[in-house]
């Protein structure tokens, strides 16, 4: 399965967009962020592929700052 990491480089705008896949029904977990990445504050959200659609549309009306990018794993 493919799965897509949602990077930020504030570790409350993680929890928060976590939150926001959450409650949209979208099935996330918190995961540590690959090193290879070079971004952030250390942790990523990790959700399946399908639920790409629904994380962009969270990021364009949420105001997530910190957002540094997508990762497909």
């Amino acid at each position: 399965m493919r799965y897509g990491l949602a990077t930020f480089r504030v570790r409350t705008e993680t929890m928060r967009f976590f939150g926001a896949m959450k409650r949209r029904g979208v099935p996330v977990t918190v995961v540590n962020t690959p090193k290879g990445a070079h971004v952030g504050c250390g942790v990523s959200v990790r959700f399946p592929m399908d639920g790409l659609n629904v994380a962009r549309s969270i990021l364009r009306y949420g105001g997530y700052d910190s957002f540094a990018g997508f990762f497909e794993i």
